[in-house]
């Protein structure tokens, strides 16, 4: 991915509304209630340890590198710039303490004020996959196997059964590919694409999870990427987003909250 060289960088603290529409909380994957057992085993065991993993991640202190780009009606780069969080879980909430922006550590009163005030996680819209529809509203088909980022994978694709318009009305309206493990039948992987417009995301819109293992014990988000247009004031803006999570630690255990 070609980094852009603007230099229209926003000043600290300053939120671009359709960047905010498209945060991920990683929890926010809805999963529901256990589909019936009509699909690959290894699909549906991957479906369950996602909810119980998603538990599993509050238990750990982890970085997030956060990449928005906003574009132009031509597809140039207007407004690209990073943001490096520190967060914790306490009391099933997220906590987020800025520390970086465009790699760079904040001023001394930037920071006290973080240390003061830290962030309690993203309020903005998010969009979330049916993956507990799998069984019922979609035709699944094992694709192929196929090795990704060292895993022999599953790989399964998913496809509305219903047409764009009724899709859309309940939020089926994704072609979703899944990566899913062979040895230990987990996600590693999840890519889907909007067939049509989702709530206040256009039709092509493609959002991307990846999952890594921590510690040989919990598979946890380590990316999350989006590319499409949002709509916002009755216009569509064209955006990408990525989020990289990194340095998992277990909270309980290695980090400690100083006073």
């Amino acid at each position: 991915m070609r980094r852009s060289d603007s230099r229209n960088q926003p000043a600290l603290g300053f939120v671009y509304w359709p960047v905010r529409l498209i945060c991920v909380c990683w929890v926010g994957i809805v999963l529901g209630q256990t589909p019936p057992p009509r699909l690959d085993p290894a699909l549906l065991h991957a479906i369950e340890e996602r909810k119980r993993t998603e538990g599993e991640a509050q238990k750990y202190a982890y970085k997030e590198q956060r990449r928005n780009i906003n574009y132009d009606a031509n597809g140039k780069a207007k407004l690209d710039f990073t943001d490096t969080y520190e967060i914790i879980f306490l009391d099933g909430a997220p906590r987020k303490k800025h520390i970086l922006h465009d790699g760079r550590p904040l001023s001394e009163k930037q920071q006290k004020a973080e240390d003061r005030n830290p962030n309690q996680g993203e309020t903005g819209l998010r969009l979330a996959l049916p993956l507990d529809k799998l069984a019922t509203r979609f035709i699944v088909t094992l694709e192929k196997d196929e090795d990704y980022d060292g895993h022999a994978c599953a790989v399964f694709l998913a496809v509305p059964q219903s047409g764009e318009t009724e899709a859309a009305k309940d939020g089926t309206a994704y072609e979703i590919k899944l990566w899913v493990d062979r040895q230990d039948a987990v996600f590693v992987r999840i890519e889907a694409r909007a067939v049509a417009r989702v709530m206040r995301y256009e039709k092509d819109s493609v959002v991307v999870y990846e999952f890594k293992k921590v510690n040989d014990e919990a598979w946890l988000p380590s990316r999350f990427w989006f590319k499409g247009n949002v709509r916002f004031l009755k216009r569509d803006v064209p955006v990408e987003a990525e989020q990289v999570y990194s340095d998992y630690r277990k909270f309980q255990v290695e980090t400690k909250i100083l006073p």
